[in-house]
């Protein structure tokens, strides 16, 4: 009795979008993500010619991976749902660098061609690749923790001068007022 190979499930063909905004107090994920999407359109979608099959957005940050979206995304992809997932920058997928690498080299297992819209080029598939995506996400970690660094200092030099450095209770507003 011979035993045949099951032949690979085959994914979908086309891309996928992932965007991330970090807060929305800081900034605004609509203006953001429509920067993201059209940079990702531009310099991989077109030229590609695959079509787009969903987006996936989440404002949240990047230092966790407990994400909505980013959790549906590797959920979909492990069931073979797209064959491209494309980001704007790398820190757009995330702040983590370890977590970010795991899920990178997991979709490259997979099958999925993943992509940064700002290095269209760049294939974390081949070993230069991901070593220099490895290299960027080690950039966007840094790069976060020197701002919760920058933010914490601000934060104790304004409680220092005798103000508010948070966000107002509930049923108050965040407003300065000079007296």
């Amino acid at each position: 009795m011979s035993r045949r190979k099951k032949k690979p499930e085959l994914a979908q063909i086309g891309w996928v979008i992932y965007k991330r905004t970090s807060d929305e107090y800081v900034q605004t994920p609509e203006r953001s993500q429509d920067s993201q999407q059209h940079l990702i359109e531009e310099c991989l979608i077109k030229p590609s010619g695959l079509p787009l099959l969903k987006e996936y957005c989440d404002t949240e940050t990047g230092t966790t991976a407990k994400r909505k979206a980013y959790q549906q995304l590797l959920a979909d992809a492990r069931q073979k749902k797209f064959s491209h997932i494309a980001v704007s920058h790398v820190d757009r997928f995330g702040r983590d660098d370890v977590e970010a690498l795991r899920a990178i080299d997991e979709l490259v297992a997979l099958g999925i061609t993943v992509r940064v819209a700002s290095y269209p080029g760049l294939d974390p598939a081949n070993p230069d690749g991901r070593m220099i995506v490895g290299v960027l996400f080690n950039v966007a970690r840094l790069e976060s923790k020197k701002i919760a660094q920058r933010v914490r200092g601000a934060q104790y030099i304004k409680l220092c001068k005798g103000g508010w450095a948070w966000r107002a209770p509930d049923g108050y507003r965040n407003r300065e007022e000079r007296l």
